[in-house]
């Protein structure tokens, strides 16, 4: 029986790739004076930002700036962002099933305020863990078993719905079953270790005991 759910964000809650690519092509451009393509870019998707900038430099105090300058440059392009179509509906019916809610995303607190917390779903969940709760992040476990621990789920009773093999490897190495959201993940044949494969977000209801 499944008791706890938890969520990652970006890719699966919400459409916001556009949004973290071109923030982050407009950032290199002004900062390093290098132009990338989006496929280029693809690699951002799922880990924290300072994570991803250690691409471009290995100097802390530099991805430091990168980071702050990206953040910014994040607010440029938010209108880009989106709810997935069948979100907000789904949210709404498991929580009338009163199942509890979580999310564990690589945001920061700053990130949730400007780029989830307008949209209007932190209602839904009673557990948040942010980059900014662990020292490690996915796709090391420890994001997911903080979750499981501030929520009190048990593992065999937990599903962590996510779209990038980050997520999924967080959710394996956490020990508990992972669900690919398809309509936020790119194609990766090492997806076919997904324990659920989610076409859209009602499919989930599907694995709840009602």
């Amino acid at each position: 029986m499944t008791t706890t759910l938890l969520f990652d964000i970006d890719g699966t809650l919400m459409d916001t790739e556009e949004v973290m690519v071109k923030s982050l092509q407009a950032t290199l451009e002004e900062q390093k004076n290098l132009t990338l393509p989006t496929h280029d870019l693809d690699f951002i998707l799922g880990i924290p930002g300072k994570k991803a900038l250690e691409k471009f430099s290995s100097s802390e105090s530099e991805i430091a700036f990168l980071h702050e300058c990206w953040v910014k440059n994040v607010e440029r392009f938010l209108d880009y962002a989106e709810i997935f179509p069948g979100i907000r509906e789904l949210l709404f019916e498991l929580k009338k099933m009163a199942i509890p809610l979580g999310v564990v995303t690589s945001k920061t607190n700053q990130s949730m305020k400007t780029e989830f917390e307008p949209y209007g779903l932190s209602d839904y969940f009673t557990t948040v863990v942010t980059a900014s709760h662990t020292e490690k992040h996915k796709p090391n476990p420890d994001p997911i078993n903080l979750a499981l621990e501030l929520s009190g789920a048990k593992k065999a009773q937990a599903i962590y719905i996510g779209d990038s093999i980050y997520d999924m490897q967080s959710a394996h190495a956490a020990g508990i079953d992972f669900a690919l959201a398809k309509w936020g993940a790119k194609e990766n044949t090492e997806f076919a270790q997904s324990d659920i494969i989610l076409a859209e977000p009602n499919d989930l209801l599907k694995y709840i005991e009602r």
